[in-house]
């Protein structure tokens, strides 16, 4: 009787063993098809169908002017909006001259939040001008840090007290987000088409010490996106979070180091990115960065934090020297 319960029980924990493997294999083939899916196939998005205009924020230096030109390219109209008309004025007559397509520039600072009785939103200005266009892409890409590399309550810049600093990162990082997508999605829900972008970060995915504010306003981005994707998927919108590692830009400049594949330059990134455009409702836009998360993943997050505050810390230093 006890012979034959071993018996059971071997065949039991060796059918057990087949089950597991195979799940195991399943969940990674599945999991490779979907990495070369997103990664090296085209879009199968034709972006020139949602509208003649898109809307490209932060859109002078970095991520955004990649953007702007990546979407010019494809003969799509730009509408470059950002806070420095000399950058602004010098990036369309960039994109008008390589790409034989029309721009269209607005100055306009996205900490200005300020809905207090009597002045209105400032908001009101973008929605002015761009009633008349026909905006099929929306690139929420406007970003900034969240003052210093320091601790939450030293992270300030320099002039500003704790609380504006922290509204600043929230408002530009987050809120901006809120308001462009309340100005596009109208019109795109009764043409029935329209592609949004909000460019997060990897941040959003970790627990990110020494940059929680802007770690959480990037949470916030790419919470926001999947989440409203689900609910106007049904209107022909496709709204898709990005969620890139480190890009050469004006943000990680302090960073210091030359381009490499971990850490491409803007013009890279954007160009991998774009073949990600429709087929998830998040993705890294760049396969390094989707194997740098896969490993950064498997580290106890402990470990992981230890290395950010002591990585972070150092640059806060080297920056106030």
């Amino acid at each position: 009787m006890a012979f034959n319960d071993d018996i059971t029980d071997s065949l039991f924990l060796h059918i057990l063993g087949i089950i597991t493997t195979m799940t195991l294999v399943v969940e990674a083939l599945n999991k490779l098809y979907k990495f070369c899916a997103i990664h090296f196939f085209d879009s199968p998005v034709h972006l020139v169908k949602f509208g003649k205009w898109a809307i490209v924020t932060g859109s002078t230096d970095g991520i955004g002017k990649a953007i702007a030109r990546e979407l010019a390219k494809r003969g799509i109209n730009i509408f470059l909006i950002s806070r420095n008309l000399e950058k602004l004025s010098k990036v369309a007559a960039e994109v008008e001259r390589a790409y034989n397509v029309e721009t269209k520039i607005l100055v306009f600072d996205f900490t200005n939040f300020d809905h207090s009785s009597g002045t209105g939103d400032p908001y009101n200005v973008i929605s002015q001008a761009m009633k008349d266009l026909d905006v099929g892409i929306m690139v929420n890409n406007v970003g900034m840090a969240a003052g210093g590399a320091n601790v939450f309550h030293k992270s300030q810049k320099s002039g500003d007290d704790q609380s504006k600093s922290v509204s600043n990162v929230i408002h530009c990082n987050a809120s901006s987000r809120v308001k462009m997508m309340e100005l596009v999605l109208p019109s795109m829900i009764t043409r029935k088409r329209g592609l949004i972008i909000n460019i997060s970060s990897m941040s959003a995915a970790l627990v990110s010490p020494i940059l929680a504010t802007y770690a959480a306003t990037k949470r916030f981005d790419d919470t926001l996106s999947v989440s409203l994707a689900q609910e106007y998927r049904k209107h022909g919108i496709i709204i898709q979070s990005i969620q890139p590692g480190f890009v050469q830009t004006n943000m990680t400049e302090p960073l210091g180091s030359s381009a490499n594949l971990f850490f491409p330059t803007a013009t890279t990134y954007v160009h991998h990115m774009m073949k990600t455009i429709g087929k998830f409702d998040w993705t890294n836009g760049y396969w390094p960065h989707t194997i740098s998360r896969w490993l950064i993943m498997l580290v106890p997050e402990h470990i992981t934090s230890r290395a950010i505050i002591r990585k972070i810390t150092e640059l806060g230093e080297k920056l106030r020297t």
